[in-house]
């Protein structure tokens, strides 16, 4: 089971009620609740300072390991009696899909022909403008939407917790957020299997938040070009391996990360063993805010 991805670890049992009703699950190091104080606005500035260099914040073990082994827990059972959706698509950058794909023989967008997908390596030269219209870009990962996860799921909670949005926006130098209104899509759960993937591309929207609960045995990293979207929309050519600053950090289990995925190009590499398992919290600057029918149907396979 999932389970198999996490190592379990021996811990102290608390006694007593938490004084917050997350204290069992957020780190202590990560006053979220308490931004206005000295340790928080500490927490602040070194996010903000993440953010600016790297345009990528990454909070170490903010999940405490039982609360994450935990959450694996909840999702095991879940994904045993659940088959969720098992979503797949091949696409480009920019997230345009292969929905008008040209035949092999075909021009694209600029004139030129594009080549048989077997002639095309992963690691080739590839320009923005043949992309729009040679689709090489695959993804594919099971999703346990929200209304799968239950309200009374550990995620469940932390999601709908008010200090998380409100940290979030704040780390992100934001105005106020809001939960999202989507049944479905508030909050959810990746699982990429062997061979799963994210391909590169940049984000639609703003910002994301993800939170690690299991790391693949190998495979499966995140990989992302900081603030490279101006360089390779002004480019004819571009191999992503070799874009400036290209990173790749260590993602452990608990760990949350905030990313602005708009502005750098990214990826989840293929899963060569094991699974990788994350979990995904949306956060709108409006209230109200869903996913349309289209964009539920291609990501959870159904509509709300």
């Amino acid at each position: 089971g999932l389970l198999k991805t996490y190592k379990a670890c021996k811990v102290r049992s608390i006694e007593g009620p938490p004084r917050d009703p997350m204290a069992g699950l957020v780190n202590a190091r990560y006053p979220i609740a308490s931004l206005r104080g000295r340790i928080g606005r500490a927490l602040l500035d070194e996010c903000h300072q993440q953010l600016d260099s790297k345009g990528f914040v990454a909070l170490k073990s903010f999940l405490k390991p039982e609360a994450t082994m935990n959450m694996i827990e909840e999702i095991s059972s879940i994904a045993e009696k659940c088959p969720g959706f098992y979503s797949t698509e091949a696409h480009n950058i920019y997230l345009v899909e292969d929905s008008s794909r040209p035949t092999d023989a075909s021009p694209g967008a600029d004139g030129s022909s594009c080549p048989p997908t077997e002639a095309r390596s992963t690691t080739m030269r590839v320009s923005p403008r043949d992309l729009e219209v040679c689709f090489e870009v695959k993804s594919s990962k099971r999703v346990l939407a929200a209304d799968e996860l239950g309200p009374g799921s550990s995620l469940s909670e932390l999601y709908a917790w008010p200090p998380m949005a409100e940290f979030v926006g704040a780390a992100l130098k934001l105005d106020k957020l809001h939960l999202s209104a989507d049944p479905i899509a508030s909050h959810y759960v990746n699982i990429f299997e062997e061979n799963d993937q994210l391909g590169w591309h940049f984000d639609n929207s703003a910002f994301s938040v993800s939170l690690i609960l299991a790391p693949a045995e190998s495979g499966g990293y995140f990989e992302f070009a900081p603030h490279s979207r101006s360089i390779v929309d002004a480019a004819d050519n571009f191999e992503p391996a070799l874009l400036p600053g290209l990173a790749r950090p260590r993602l452990d289990a608990g760990d949350l990360y905030l990313f602005q995925g708009r502005d750098s190009l990214h990826r989840v590499s293929p899963v060569l063993r094991g699974r990788r398992v994350n979990a995904i919290l949306t956060f709108n600057p409006e209230p109200g805010e869903r996913l349309g029918e289209y964009t539920q149907m291609k990501f959870f396979g159904r509509k709300s």
